[in-house]
């Protein structure tokens, strides 16, 4: 059964099915729906509340554009959820936000942050979207080092982006050398009644900048239909590479763009700048995007569905877009993990050329664990990582991860959404180089957060400075859904 179309929003959704059932398929699936209307938005509320009851108001800031751009199996038993002393690995810091975490309601609706980048100033950048009334914003959210919003950036630290009053979704963000900020997402496009690659440029100061493509974004249309950029990742000429998926007739490709500095697609690359790749199934996904510097290579990672259950997907291309067809079979990988459903959410290449791939394994019973698998260079699965090259780590009966990181040890961390018995909590995994779980973090290996006892699903994660850093959004009874960030206390 394919899967149905991502929005910036399906942590709402997830958390409702979860409730609701333990069909863990089900709840996968839910994240891949999109509401096509928009309406106008008038007023906007956003506030900062670092988890207390005192809320500050704060003035929106909205930046109207209006000019479209036409560019072309058994489990063990369940780990115990214990609070950790307070001197372990992977508390929270308490110099961040308040005891290490904070809320920001930018709306009256639904707020979700799907990206973080740190700026080498220490300075934290959220990407997300704000949603009311039907309707869409890009929204972005810079921080201090210490959780306070940066009052230099937008309007006292937001900035909402609202492209031709359309419903818009912001998936990720990268920063470029010079400060600026490039977000990748979609837009709806009424004219034409599907969805298009969206790109923006930001500079420094929160404002779009007028030089990229026009008034500062750049629409794509990759083949007439349905078209998400789900990844972005600058490379050392400040080109760009964007990817995601194209959506036709119930099936989806794999897509891989780059792009020149000034928002416009690189004619050398692919076939007009972009190429298409079909994983041999009806629907394959695109969740991750990995560019080498050392060899120019490029990887995707993702699920490609075989016609009956969704594989483990790995896909390396030339620098010029071709399919390196001396990996693997022609350039591409499926591996079917669980012999049942495997998705890929993220990709790793270790300094030795050895290839981890991240994601989630479902038994036919549609339990759900997180599950790492490690490649040789030339595409075969490691035997020397964990069990045969396969690490599975069922911490709950439903567990789903977004996104991970690598320290600078080689150690792996892992963010996931894990279901409790009454919501679901944040959970983060951290793993040794060679597969097993390092029991010197947090609880044997694991941390959890529950926030006021309601749902907060992970989005993304990062390691940076003995820190980890981790957002995504909260559903709370009567505010809706905010987004959230918490700083980890790590070593090395």
């Amino acid at each position: 059964m394919p899967l149905k179309k991502i929005t910036s929003f399906s942590y709402t959704l997830l958390f409702v099915v979860l409730i609701g059932t333990t069909a863990l398929f089900t709840l996968f699936l839910s994240q891949f729906t999109t509401d096509a209307t928009a309406d106008t938005i008038t007023t906007a509320r956003i506030t900062t509340t670092p988890l207390s009851p005192t809320r500050f108001p704060i003035t929106p800031v909205t930046t109207p554009v209006t000019t479209p751009v036409t560019t072309p199996s058994a489990r063990p038993t369940n780990i115990p959820t214990m609070t950790p002393p307070p001197s372990a690995d992977g508390t929270l810091d308490p110099t961040f936000g308040q005891n290490g975490r904070l809320i920001t309601e930018l709306g009256t609706d639904h707020d979700a942050s799907n990206a973080l980048a740190i700026q080498p100033d220490g300075k934290i950048v959220v990407a997300g979207s704000q949603f009311n009334n039907n309707h869409g914003n890009i929204t972005l959210a810079r921080y201090l080092p210490n959780g306070a919003l940066d009052t230099n950036f937008g309007l006292n630290g937001l900035v909402i982006t609202d492209i031709n009053n359309q419903h818009d979704q912001a998936h990720d963000l990268a920063i470029l050398p010079n400060g600026h900020i490039l977000v990748a997402g979609a837009t709806y496009n009424q004219a034409a009644n599907n969805y298009d690659f969206l790109i923006l440029q930001y500079q420094p100061d929160g404002t779009l900048d007028p030089t990229f493509g026009q008034n500062g974004y750049t629409l794509t249309d990759i083949d007439a239909n349905y078209d998400l950029a789900t990844n972005i990742t600058i490379l050392p000429d400040d080109h760009f590479l964007v990817a995601g998926r194209n959506e036709q007739n119930g099936q989806a490709d794999a897509v891989l763009a780059r792009y020149l500095p000034n928002g416009t697609l690189d004619t050398n690359f692919g076939q007009n700048g972009f190429v298409i790749t079909d994983f041999g199934g009806d629907f394959d996904t695109v969740n991750d995007l990995f560019y080498d510097p050392q060899t120019d290579l490029i990887w995707l990672a993702g699920s490609g569905h075989n016609g009956q259950t969704y594989d483990f997907a790995i896909t390396r291309y030339l620098a010029n877009g071709q399919l390196d067809t001396s990996w693997a079979q022609n350039g591409l990988l499926l591996d079917n993990v669980a012999n049942h459903h495997n998705f890929g959410q993220g990709i790793h290449l270790q300094s030795d050329g050895k290839i981890i791939i991240m994601g989630y394994t479902q038994s036919l019973e549609q339990e759900s664990a997180t599950t790492l698998v490690r490649y040789l260079p030339t595409g075969q699965r490691d035997i020397t990582f964990a069990q045969d090259g396969i690490a599975l780590f069922p911490v709950s009966l439903s567990d789903i991860p977004h996104a991970f990181t690598v320290q600078t040890d080689g150690k792996l961390l892992v963010a996931a959404d894990t279901w409790n018995g009454r919501d679901v909590d944040l959970l983060i995994i951290r793993i040794l180089p060679d597969g097993r779980i390092d029991k010197t973090f947090g609880n044997n290996g694991i941390v959890t957060q529950d926030i006021d006892n309601f749902n907060n699903g992970a989005s993304d994660i990062i390691s940076h400075d003995q820190h980890l850093i981790v957002t995504g959004s909260v559903f709370r009874a009567n505010v809706n859904e905010d987004i959230y960030l918490m700083r980890f206390l790590t070593s090395p």
